[in-house]
């Protein structure tokens, strides 16, 4: 054994160039592979960590009429979960949860943006969390309990142990921390730091007195919980629904029984023709599905999942051939010792175990030096890559690696010694090589793949680039440009001042040098449309079922992001905020069937009411060009429905900072108990492109890196045949043959070999970008220059790798190769 240590590394030693290459190229495929892979495992991770985790399911739901899909939403009716945990005993606990984004207060402190639920006593069977508490079965006995996170308890009292302290929410609604659980982790659809009651908030809607901000107790209200089979409980669909199922259930056995049990309750919709269908998706496997209405968060995408799986393949793939390749060429100097050592008693098992540690060794090195750079970068996360990673235990990218190694040597080691066994000819140690072999062949065919994965790679990169160029480029159909935006101020939610106050910080922050505007709205660009309505028709038309997106906005909403008006006039300060009348879309108006100038003044009715049409405007893109743009009336109305609206402020490019630190004293003037929190309108909107951004850097990434590698192995195929070919060119030399036609002769092998990768890349790559780019409703086409372009730029990497090498062949003084002939 030591024999063959020492052996092995003298064959290091003797080529170093070679080995400093081929270590090059294998470091960095492991490296990659392994970034990929941990990524991969972070994805697939997400709600992993729940107590039986396979056993939660979110129950989401469908609604067509008349051929037309009215809603497809994670959201859901508040009677499904009860109704559902009455009549299927599969179900062991079901919850409904409504979303909210509220501010908390304490007299020493205020945390903004905390994401609350309020829900019912089933909330902590369907999603356990460890919890504190004095007197856990009573957790839920009283309305005014609230169960907040350790971190927010952190934020709110400097303590995470806040059992028995107050505090207030938006409208001075009092609670007291009952409970403390656990921080839910990052790798989580759902995220959650505050649960209150749902029948607080009914309670507190119906008692609470907004004037003076107490709970009004001559009007105090007893409260009792809507029965789940009511009419009532089967109209809106603000809420979330989850259940648990028992241990041993089957899913499949409950989505059949499902129909049966919620048919007496969904009468209403099948007397519309309507159809209902509930569908059971895995709380595991959400993140990582196709996105629905009303999503809490942005899920991630199966379809970038799989991309980086596909790539990562075949970039560690690409790695190891090109260590095959390598190690063959570099092999082919030692042939004839090799043969000699045959000769001599050395039998096909020593051969084969001196490869494989060769291999082994190899490998060895190639991760210990991946290891190091994969852990700075995997706990750090990579800014090329834009990606965040959970963290991850050494375990798991030890065990990837110890896999990486041991299929590293298994396939660099097979390989060549199939390969070089097949040149050994015992009977004679002087060793015949040709370069027109079988073997010779079987490496051909690894460089056209190694180039057709190239080519692949190439065409991806430039169509995604295309791609990112063309939603960059497309107008958003409004002008976002330096503008601030904040929620509304969360504190004066139903105050009798809340508009007045409104209207004093509208004519006070105008005054300020460096502000161009302001305006507000219940949306804003980047997040979705908060309402819908499927009852929108013209008033002397048929009744239809099309969905429809609807939106408050202030009268100037429109001119102040700039905003086309096809027809009609906007509205003004003049215009009553009854919300009787209504702007248009364009693709609401061709709904509708009508022209823009059809349109205006006709009357439309909007769940029941008749709302004039005063104007229609220009489509502009609420969502990113993923997207379809929805149908969407808007509304002259300051009514946002007990949610919080968007205050918007559009300043001058220049003195920013003294404009900023202006409009934070004017809020902090008007409203004492907020702090000022805003962001730029468009650098929010970019956001929403991040993920394809991100995707775009990695891939070109993981392309040029590929590309390199496919090089270093189309390089040692250049030396390999070079060497093999080198009486020949004397011989050619000799009789008169010119340096160009020895370098055609070289080279045209692997021209034919790039365009044979191109003909295999070219099509698959075409149906793999023309998939992805059928996620995005606006998109731009897959040219004929980008499949022209990936072939002419590998084929010009492919000459410039082996052209040197052809050179210094082809003015070789040909006596040196004859010598000894």
């Amino acid at each position: 054994m030591n024999v063959l240590i020492n052996f092995i590394f003298r064959r290091i030693w003797s080529s170093k160039t070679n080995f400093l290459i081929n270590l090059q190229g294998l470091s960095i495929g492991m490296i990659a592979f392994l970034f990929i892979a941990v990524w991969i495992i972070s994805e697939k991770s997400y709600d992993r960590f729940w107590d039986e985790a396979d056993n939660m399911y979110r129950v989401e739901l469908q609604r067509r009429a008349a051929g037309n899909e009215l809603t497809n939403t994670a959201r859901n009716f508040n009677g499904v979960g009860p109704v559902l945990r009455n009549e299927l005993p599969e179900i062991a606990a079901a919850t409904h949860l409504d979303k909210d984004i509220i501010t908390v207060f304490t007299p020493t402190a205020s945390v903004q943006n905390v994401n609350m639920f309020f829900t019912d006593s089933s909330f902590f069977k369907v999603f356990p969390r460890p919890l504190r508490s004095e007197n856990p079965e009573q957790i839920f006995g009283d309305i005014h309990n609230a169960i907040i996170s350790r971190s927010l308890g952190e934020k709110l009292f400097g303590t995470a142990d806040p059992l028995g302290q107050s505090f207030k929410l938006n409208e001075g609604w009092e609670y007291n921390v009952v409970a403390v659980f656990d921080d839910v982790p990052e790798s989580s659809h759902i995220k959650f730091d505050l649960i209150l009651q749902r029948k607080a908030l009914l309670y507190y809607m119906r008692n609470f007195d907004y004037t003076t901000g107490m709970l009004d107790n001559s009007r105090l209200s007893s409260f009792t919980v809507a029965d789940p089979y009511s009419e009532s409980q089967w109209r809106g669909t603000r809420g979330y629904t989850y259940v648990r199922l028992k241990e041993g259930s089957d899913i499949k056995l409950v989505e059949q029984k499902y129909a049966a049990a919620i048919a007496p309750c969904v009468g209403q919709f099948v007397a519309n023709n309507e159809t209902i269908q509930f569908s059971f998706k895995g709380v595991p496997d959400i993140h990582l599905a196709e996105s629905k209405e009303g999503e809490m968060f942005v899920n991630g995408s199966r379809v970038r999942l799989w991309a980086f799986a596909l790539i990562g393949f075949l970039l560690i793939i690409t790695s190891l051939l090109n260590y095959a390749n390598i190690a063959v060429a570099s092999s082919m100097s030692q042939l004839q010792s090799r043969g000699i050592h045959r000769v001599l008693g050395a039998n096909r098992r020593v051969f084969y175990l001196t490869v494989l540690l060769e291999a082994f060794v190899f490998n060895l090195i190639a991760g210990a030096i991946s290891f190091l750079p994969a852990v700075i970068c995997l706990r750090h996360g990579c800014l090329i890559a834009g990606f965040e990673f959970f963290p991850t235990t050494f375990g798991t990218i030890l065990t990837i690696l110890f896999g990486l190694i041991v299929s590293g040597t298994l396939l660099g080691s097979i390989y060549p010694f199939l390969f070089l066994e097949r040149r050994l000819v015992q009977a004679n140690a002087s060793l015949k090589v040709t370069a027109r072999g079988g073997g010779v062949h079987s490496t051909r065919a690894l460089v056209v793949f190694q180039f057709a994965v190239s080519i692949f790679l190439i065409i991806g990169t430039i169509s995604i680039f295309k791609q990112l160029q063309f939603m960059e480029k497309s107008s958003t159909g409004m002008n976002m440009e330096q503008t601030m935006v904040s929620f509304s101020p969360m504190t004066m939610i139903k105050k009798p001042d809340e508009w007045t106050k409104l209207e004093t910080f509208r004519n006070e922050v105008q005054k300020i040098p460096g502000v161009k505007a302001f305006t507000t709205g219940e949306i804003v660009a980047g997040s979705d449309y908060h309402r819908s309505s499927d009852r929108v028709w013209l008033q002397d038309g048929e009744e239809s079922k099309f969905p429809f997106a609807m939106a408050h906005v202030d009268y100037n909403y429109f001119d102040f992001f700039d905003m086309q008006t096809v027809a009609g006039s906007l509205f003004n300060v003049e215009s009553k905020k009854d919300g009787r009348e209504v702007i248009l879309n364009e693709s609401a108006c061709r709904q509708i069937g009508l022209s823009p100038a059809e349109a205006v003044n006709r009357f439309l009715q909007v769940d029941g009411m008749p709302r004039r049409i005063v104007a229609v405007v220009g489509d502009h893109h609420q969502l990113s060009l993923r997207e379809a743009i929805k149908p969407a009336l808007f509304f002259n109305s300051l009514d946002w429905n007990r949610t919080v609206g968007y205050y918007f402020i559009k300043i001058a490019p220049t003195g920013q900072a003294a404009t900023i630190a202006a409009v934070s004293d004017l809020w902090r003037k008007l409203y004492p108990q907020e702090e000022y929190h805003f962001s730029f309108l468009d650098e929010n909107y970019q956001a929403a492109y991040q993920a394809d951004v991100n995707f775009g850097r990695i891939y070109l990434l993981l392309a040029l890196l590929t590309i390199f590698i496919a090089s270093m192995g189309l390089y040692a195929l250049a030396r390999f045949a070079s060497k093999v070919r080198v009486k020949e060119i004397g011989i050619r030399k000799v009789n008169g043959a010119k340096i160009s036609e020895i370098l055609i002769m070289l080279n045209n092998d692997f021209v034919r070999w790039v365009a044979i990768a191109f003909v295999i890349a070219m099509p698959v790559a075409w149906y793999a970008m023309h998939r992805w780019l059928e996620s995005f409703a606006y998109k731009t086409e897959l040219s004929w220059w980008i499949f022209a372009s990936a072939g002419l730029l590998a084929l010009g990497i492919a000459l410039l790798t082996v052209s040197w090498q052809s050179w210094k062949a082809a003015t070789r003084n040909p006596v040196e190769a004859l010598r000894y002939e």
